[in-house]
């Protein structure tokens, strides 16, 4: 038996009908045995319970209106997967063994490359990488895509309890699935159909959507749909849609044009009725550059942004102030968020909340796991501080003009005029030293976020347990926003450093505005000595336009490679021409070294045993104060 008929036989088996002809290639093809076995199955419930004349004329109405028809029949899948599965599995209970095999065999397949290379998502393709953030998140597993891949994820994934609700009630009296009942215009089949297309249809008008031209057109409109920015894929050569219409286009083209425009137009109310005004409001940058389309986009993104980090800890005549002064030349465009990670009811999403909750457990367990070792740094930091930076022992105090007054020295002022007849007492000296901790919390981080918030937590401890100023910041960049997470500040008590916990990686990272601001914050600070510990893996890198349908279009300019290198090294140079003192602790990867010297020249430590952490960062800061 052919592997084509061995499908089929399964999809009318799953289907209880043999009266058609099924179209795989509405699935992937996995090549797997048992991952076949499992899509086809959930194929065949799709043929059971759908209108499928309905649900594929809608699909050919979205494969003539974007060029990303694979990965947008990609997400139809998993949508469909993830609404479908239970109540299948609940009729057909062996499902459930290949359906934990099938996300087995994604996870690994994807845990694979990531091993074989930590920025690996870069290689996949837009259909691959929904699947592996898609799938991932039907894991409970946090990952890190590129925003748009996460948002339209999400977007469905927020409903897909309401179309399984709304399945629950069609399989309850499936008998009459057909039955046209007294008030209603439609069968209950063909209202469970029109369910899943609202959604799928709010999905592709959001991220997917695109005004592409026919090719019967004239040229003046082929010419925009070719220089039209889309990126198909990672390759040069994309594969072709895996579904044929022809036959579907030529029944279409048979009908009026007015049933066209009022049944199968994606802008018809009956795909458009359900969708909500924030898509209304994206839409409406495919057809307005103006002023206050740039200001929606923005207000949008700003939405996005406190549902994701939490809400501002500034008023927006702060953040707006500070935007003027700092995001000049290469950051104009940027807008900047500052938060304590803290949501407002209603208006957070309860899975970005989550994840951080759960990577706060994470950090701890990888605290407590290596606590003896962590507990040792603190103390041995906290040692050479105390001795060798704060100047307690003997052979460091020093005669000043106040301080504790010396007895035995009071001769020397009235007999010579000597006034440095005082010593200068510790606590003074506690007084001169203030230390800001700036942690990379972008995607890059996500393989170290237990790690590197350890590491950030020993340094703290250390310096407020002799009561150094102290403040924790991370950062990383979502569209054209900064966000600068406040874990602690200055003056907060020794308590606050277990909020360093909630580290958290995401986003991408712009290190030069971020050290920009730390540095004219420090402009205002008392202190005799100021110093900046940046914990990052040396790899700047914004790219904010991504050239995909759906991306939002928003101010700011691509920061990567040479050009964000050089910024950061030019905002670590005028931090130190501006008196202040910089560290960088490197997180990253050998092959970014070279990238880590080029920015923070000497002033840099690669510390690559935990055990010898303590007396690396204590040897720094000890020649960085002593400059």
């Amino acid at each position: 038996m052919s592997n084509k008929l061995r499908k089929e036989n399964l999809v009318w088996t799953i289907s209880e009908e043999y009266s058609y002809v099924p179209i795989l290639n509405l699935f992937d093809n996995y090549n797997d045995v048992d991952m076949d076995y499992y899509k086809m199955s959930i194929l065949g419930y799709v043929y059971k319970i759908l209108d499928m004349d309905r649900f594929l004329d809608f699909l050919y109405v979205c494969m003539s209106k974007t060029s990303m028809k694979n990965e947008f029949l990609k997400i139809v899948e998993i949508f469909i997967d993830e609404s479908f599965s239970d109540n299948l599995i609940k009729e057909r209970p062996g499902v459930a063994d290949y359906r934990e095999k099938f996300l087995q065999k994604i996870a690994d397949k994807y845990r694979v490359k990531r091993e074989e290379k930590n920025d690996f998502i870069e290689d996949l393709t837009v259909e691959e990488e929904i699947e592996y953030v898609y799938y991932s998140i039907l894991n409970n597993e946090f990952v890190q895509g590129r925003g748009i891949v996460e948002e339209s994820a999400l977007y469905l994934r927020r409903r897909s309890a309401l179309m399984e609700e709304n399945l629950n009630k069609f399989l309850t009296n499936i008998a009459k699935a057909d039955l046209l009942e007294e008030g209603h215009e439609k069968t209950p089949r063909e209202e469970l159909t029109d369910e899943l297309i609202s959604y799928l249809n709010g999905a592709f008008l959001r991220f997917f959507y695109e005004n592409v031209q026919s090719e019967s057109e004239n040229d003046d409109k082929n010419i925009n749909k070719e220089n039209k920015k889309v990126k198909k894929t990672k390759s040069e050569n994309p594969k072709p849609a895996r579904l044929n219409f022809k036959m579907k286009k030529k029944n279409i083209n048979k009908m009026s044009e007015t049933d066209k425009l009022g049944i199968f137009s994606i802008e018809s109310a009956e795909f458009t009725g359900q969708i909500s005004d924030d898509i209304k409001i994206d839409d409406e940058r495919l057809k307005t550059n103006n002023n206050q389309s740039v200001i929606n986009r923005n207000n949008k993104v700003k939405d996005m942004v406190l549902a994701r980090y939490g809400e501002s800890i500034y008023p927006d005549y702060v953040t707006d102030f500070l935007e003027k002064k700092l995001c000049t030349g290469i950051h104009e465009g940027i807008k900047l968020h500052f938060t304590e990670g803290k949501f407002i009811e209603g208006k957070y999403d309860k899975y970005f909340a989550n994840s951080i909750l759960k990577q706060r457990e994470k950090n701890i367990e990888y605290y407590k796991d290596n606590e003896l070792v962590f507990r040792r740094a603190i103390n041995e930091l906290k040692e050479i501080l105390r001795k060798k930076i704060l100047l307690e022992d003997d052979e460091s105090s020093e005669l000043t003009r106040s301080g504790q007054l010396i007895v035995s020295k009071i001769w020397r002022n009235k007999v010579l005029g000597d006034e440095k007849i005082f010593v200068k007492n510790n606590k003074e000296q506690l007084g001169s030293l203030s230390v800001d901790i700036l942690l990379d919390s972008s995607a890059s981080q996500i393989e170290r976020e237990e790690l590197v918030s350890s590491q950030a937590y020993v340094i703290a401890e250390a310096l407020t347990s002799l009561g150094i100023a102290t403040r924790v910041f991370g950062f990383c960049n979502f569209f054209n926003f900064l966000i600068m997470t406040e874990y602690r500040d200055y003056k907060d008590p020794m308590s606050a450093n277990s909020r360093i916990f909630n580290y958290k990686a995401s986003g991408s990272n712009r290190d030069g505005l971020p050290i920009k601001f730390i540095s004219r914050q420090m402009d205002t600070l008392e202190y005799d000595n100021r110093v900046l510990i940046v914990l990052s893996d040396g790899k700047p890198n914004d790219k904010i336009d991504l050239g995909t349908v759906g991306f939002i279009k928003v101010d700011g300019t691509d920061y990567e490679g040479e050009v964000a290198i050089k910024d950061t090294a030019q905002e670590v140079f005028n931090m130190k021409m501006r008196e202040h003192n910089v560290l960088g602790v490197f997180t990253g990867l050998d092959e970014d070294l070279d990238a880590e010297k080029k920015i923070y020249g000497k002033d840099f430590a690669y510390i690559r045993s935990l055990d010898r952490f303590s007396r690396i960062i204590g040897f720094y800061l000890e020649q960085l104060i002593n400059k």
